[in-house]
């Protein structure tokens, strides 16, 4: 008789309430004395079995604990829930979460941890400059990115997906040294508030800088010849 098989004919008999022909309890304690006795013949060069199980959790948590990699725990539990499954007999009783799922479980959570530790971490630098206290400079620099998002200047690293606008303004904000979470609230008061005139100051001088550095650069030319 193996020592699985033994183990579960005495826990069966142990957990089981036995009666007679008239209903009288019948108790088992000779039985297993008879059975301890008979393994003991059939083997007499093994010691007394230990009786427990041959897939415990905790000792099983206790083992992973002794492994170095993730890889080797997910093997390990890969062959254990494979061990389980082939020598699981039909008439046993799962008490709480059966030994496979148990595994399943094990094996999800290292596989979700590995994930989170071979992933970068985004952290966010320090930024070197911050935006000047001139009145108005930041609802004009959301205006002028605003802008450069429609005519599409930039596109996720991942061109596959599209880069959304709030995205877009809260890392150029990080970058800037200020916060633009909230620039459609900025930008639908500048146009509720304030003339077009305003809201198109921005590029007008920017366009005036253009034009005289253009104009710089041609006297520069010019007197070059």
């Amino acid at each position: 008789m193996e020592g699985i098989e033994y183990y579960h004919l005495i826990k069966l008999i142990e957990d089981s309430t036995w009666t007679d022909e008239n209903g009288k309890e019948v108790h088992l304690e000779q039985i297993k004395e008879l059975l301890d006795n008979e393994f003991e013949s059939l083997a007499p060069e093994k010691a007394k079995p230990v009786y427990e199980p041959a897939f415990v959790w905790e000792k099983t948590k206790k083992h992973l604990e002794t492994l170095p990699t993730v890889k080797d725990k997910l093997k390990y539990l890969t062959e254990e829930k494979t061990l389980y499954l082939q020598h699981k007999h039909g008439w046993e009783t799962d008490w709480g979460t059966p030994y496979d799922k148990q595994c399943d479980l094990e094996i999800k959570k290292l596989k979700a941890i590995a994930e989170l530790e071979t992933t970068p971490a985004q952290t966010q630098t320090k930024p070197q400059f911050k935006l000047s206290k001139k009145t108005g400079a930041k609802t004009d620099l959301i205006r002028v990115l605003n802008a450069l998002y429609e005519l599409k200047f930039f596109l996720n690293n991942n061109e596959a997906e599209p880069l959304r606008k709030k995205d877009f303004m809260i890392k150029a904000g990080q970058f800037f040294g200020t916060d633009l979470s909230n620039y459609d609230a900025a930008l639908s008061q500048a146009r509720r508030e304030q003339p077009l005139e305003t809201n198109l100051k921005i590029f007008e001088e920017m366009k005036t800088i253009t034009q005289n550095e253009h104009y710089t650069s041609e006297v520069k030319r010019t007197k070059n010849k």
